[in-house]
């Protein structure tokens, strides 16, 4: 997509909560791959945004949960999801990621795929135990970021440690997706 067209889609879908720029489907099938969730794996899409993320794990076999505190992005990405028509493998829940236990059980999901940027919560090593609490033992979390080194220093004080790493355009600005594992 081009500047003139991020711009007016931009303009058109204007973010509200949410990464500074749109996900694009390619970075999300690569964070759901990375992922190494699969057909018929529970996954979590955290800060779902416009949908981006959860409709791909969808197209991919996962069971998808997408949460947002914003009740707007998830009308958005709800359309969206109906657009692609895989709305029925997507269950959307309004719910803030940094108190996922109010909402969910521990160990269920096999993957947490997260586009919440670390930097605007108030507690980033709880929204890291937040997603641990909810992993199960053997899953993963992938993690989008514009903020690397910052992420990095927030993974050295939550139950996690890196796996991975991978430079990615998001869209039109780069990003980096960090796949992490809950520490042994």
């Amino acid at each position: 997509m081009s500047v003139v067209g991020f711009i007016k889609k931009a303009i058109k879908e204007p973010l509200r909560v949410g990464a500074p720029a749109p996900t694009s489907p390619r970075t999300a099938r690569f964070m759901v791959q990375v992922s190494g969730a699969g057909r018929g794996d529970r996954v979590l899409d955290a800060g779902t945004g416009n949908g981006v993320v959860a409709i791909e794990a969808a197209k991919m076999g996962c069971e998808v949960v997408a949460i947002d505190v914003d009740p707007e992005m998830l009308r958005l990405a709800r359309k969206r999801a109906e657009e692609e028509g895989v709305e029925d493998s997507i269950e959307f829940l309004r719910a803030d990621a940094t108190r996922l236990h109010e909402v969910f059980d521990a160990d269920e999901f096999d993957a947490v795929l997260s586009t919440v940027p670390v930097t605007t919560v108030e507690d980033p090593v709880g929204l890291l135990r937040s997603y641990w609490r909810v992993l199960k033992p053997s899953g993963t979390l992938v993690q989008l970021t514009h903020w690397p080194r910052f992420f990095r220093r927030i993974v050295d004080k939550s139950p996690f440690t890196i796996a991975e790493r991978y430079f990615r355009w998001v869209h039109v600005v780069p990003g980096y997706v960090f796949v992490c594992e809950p520490e042994g």
